[in-house]
């Protein structure tokens, strides 16, 4: 497929594609920004509205709350502290609504209500994803990549990459650090606040005590994540001329979701697209872990050598050169899927998460 073909395509749904509205930003002060899937990037600002696959992130001084859209089937609010980057995505499968919530660096507050029986909602980070019903609670994630939650009401259950399971409630936190288990720990609730700052001030010193590791750690779950996901690329980028086609239709409002030929192109693609969203939510969870470790290398952090004798500049420089294409690359991802939704509900009875 010719380059100019491909940014043809993206410029057809760049200039016609809606997605679906998620929620409205309702507060902000500082630095904050909405990135759109078309790779456009508006500076947020009260009554907002947010839609799928949006990356929202605050600057140092950013702060920004947004809620759920009647539209999103969901209710509550999340609250964005500073330097902070998350994104979100509501799909269904079957009768039943899934909301996600990506963590990809910072902290998030969020405060929701009672979900119904139909409903789902949990939040990731790159170690583990936790589980909400209706409840209130904070995930912290440090630059290393731990994380702690912090539940003031409810109940939250947490579940690492090993399947194993820890609960977080009004007293109790859920805590795991890189490459450790999950683990427990008590604190009072009355001394939440003071329990989180605390706690990220102990994690920030032990990474700038040992950046090198945590640097080692992800140059190597980058490259492993970034071939898994390019390679699933490759296999969208097969199917272009059905996504083109479905482009068409949908900037000249005719897209339909029935219909033999459109039963025989989704049967193409479905695989397809199951595999690739898997890999791009894990791969952005670690891309945007090390756009983080690389801002804390420019404001001076040391690191020297890393794992396998690597210097971390080298590495660094290794990021910065792949950093436009990949932008791209999601950006194509992004609207595919969301051209997938319009030709029908769903994924065949495949979840997305």
């Amino acid at each position: 497929m010719k380059k100019t073909s491909m940014l043809f395509l993206l410029l057809i749904i760049a200039s016609s594609l809606t997605a679906q509205t998620v929620g409205i930003i309702t507060y902000v002060e500082g630095e904050a920004y909405v990135s759109r899937a078309d790779g456009t990037e508006e500076k947020a600002d009260f009554g907002l509205f947010l839609e799928e696959y949006d990356v929202i992130s605050t600057g140092e001084d950013g702060y920004l709350i947004w809620e759920f859209t009647e539209e999103s089937g969901f209710s509550g609010e999340i609250q964005l502290e500073p330097s902070t980057i998350s994104q979100i995505v509501i799909d269904k499968e079957d009768n039943k609504e899934l909301a996600s919530m990506e963590l990809l660096s910072g902290e998030i507050f969020l405060k929701i209500n009672k979900l119904a029986g139909s409903q789902d909602l949990s939040v990731h980070t790159q170690s583990a994803a936790m589980g909400v019903r209706g409840t209130q609670f904070t995930v912290s994630t440090s630059p290393a990549g731990d994380i702690l939650v912090v539940c003031t009401e409810g109940k939250v259950e947490c579940v690492d990459d090993e399947g194993e399971k820890a609960f977080a409630e009004p007293g109790k936190a859920v805590e795991k650090r890189l490459e450790e288990r999950l683990r427990t720990t008590f604190f009072k609730l009355a001394d939440a606040k003071r329990f989180k700052e605390e706690w990220m001030t102990g994690r920030m010193e032990a990474f700038k005590a040992n950046a090198a590791k945590a640097f080692g750690h992800y140059a190597k779950l980058y490259r492993e994540r970034k071939k898994a996901f390019l390679e699933a690329y490759k296999e969208l980028v097969k199917k272009h001329d059905i996504i083109e086609k479905w482009a068409r239709e949908y900037k000249q409002g005719t897209i339909k979701g029935g219909g033999v030929e459109t039963l025989k192109e989704k049967k193409e693609l479905v695989p397809v697209i199951l595999k690739l969203k898997k890999e791009m939510f894990l791969f952005s969870r670690v891309y945007y872990r090390v756009l983080e470790l690389r801002n804390y290398y420019y404001k001076g952090v040391k690191v020297g050598v890393i794992e396998g004798g690597e210097r971390a500049e080298n590495f660094i420089k290794e990021v910065e050169k792949d950093s436009k294409i990949l932008k791209e690359n999601l950006k194509y991802v992004h609207r595919a899927m969301f051209l997938f939704k319009q030709k029908g509900a769903g994924f065949l009875g495949e979840s997305l998460f």
